[in-house]
């Protein structure tokens, strides 16, 4: 059984939206679901990927579902984009394997589950060794027709929901009145992750997306307070703190991402541990790790390390 069919057979939204308030039954569903997933995954694995992939995937999948829900039961997600995140998975995210297997036959190739749009290249702070070269000078966006266009085209043409924005800056894209929220709000249908500094993200800002319910930033550090402020810039890292405290404050879910480098390679390695506990102090519900040059951990770790 397929995880459309699963929820399909389940129950309805509502009775979804209420396991998901109670911590009891929806670590109860937490754990029919990664049993079911484990099957379908790595069991039947009817797609006869590697099976060190699937399992890879398993769990990945259930540390997101596991940091959900430690902040769910700590009070850390409203209850508006927790609505939200239920009603846009079952409706556009869990439900779709038919539609793209359709589209996959109809295109000849197999759709990509999401897109990474990079909005604008503009970005407000001089990281050392960006990826995208971004900069304050840096002045290349799409406008806000094209950046719609690519939404619609994705959700029409293979029922794609899920946007990962990246850039530059996300927060400072804006074409004429319009900004990255408003993006957001007219495609509420879909999910957005957005890699962000978090240096944008002041109270207003963290009001809307809990709100809006359908966005989850992850915000760049590179470790501490030195680590960060070495790279990204004298005072970054208590303008990140204070974009997590405004975020915790409205019950959006955030993440913080990483980029291994030499001057963070030993922290990362020595003091795993810490790092995990400023995760969970600061409210964040996962921490992606990024390399450099999309060669995979061990490669990208490595090359930066020389």
């Amino acid at each position: 059984m397929n995880l459309q069919r699963l929820i399909t057979r389940s129950s309805s939204k509502q009775l979804f939206r209420l396991m998901f308030e109670h911590r009891i039954t929806r670590k109860a569903f937490f754990n029919a679901i990664s049993r079911r997933l484990y099957d379908e995954l790595v069991e039947r694995n009817p797609d006869d990927r590697p099976v060190k992939v699937q399992q890879d995937k398993h769990a990945y999948l259930m540390a997101l579902l596991a940091r959900f829900d430690r902040a769910a039961s700590e009070g850390r997600i409203s209850a508006t984009v927790t609505e939200r995140i239920v009603d846009v998975f079952l409706d556009n995210v869990a439900v779709s394997d038919e539609h793209r297997s359709e589209a996959a036959r109809r295109l000849g190739i197999s759709p990509p589950l999401f897109v990474v749009i990079s909005p604008t290249g503009q970005c407000n702070l001089r990281c050392r060794g960006c990826y995208a070269a971004s900069d304050p000078s840096h002045h290349n966006s799409l406008d806000s027709a094209t950046f719609e266009r690519i939404l619609n085209e994705k959700n029409e043409e293979w029922d794609s929901h899920f946007t990962v924005i990246s850039g530059g800056e996300p927060f400072l894209w804006k074409d004429g009145d319009r900004d990255l929220l408003d993006v957001v709000e007219d495609h509420s249908g879909d999910l957005f992750l957005v890699y962000t500094n978090g240096t944008r993200i002041d109270d207003e800002t963290a009001r809307r997306m809990s709100e809006l319910g359908n966005i989850t930033p992850a915000i760049s550090v590179e470790g501490f307070e030195a680590e960060t402020d070495d790279r990204r810039g004298r005072g970054v890292f208590r303008k990140v703190l204070r974009a997590m405290e405004n975020l915790r404050r409205h019950g959006v879910p955030f993440g913080i991402s990483i980029t291994p480098t030499k001057e963070n390679g030993y922290f990362r390695i020595s003091q795993r541990g810490d790092f995990d506990l400023m995760s969970m102090d600061t409210g964040s519900s996962g921490c992606p790790i990024l390399c450099g040059n999309g060669l995979g951990f061990a490669q990208g770790y490595l090359r930066l390390r020389l």
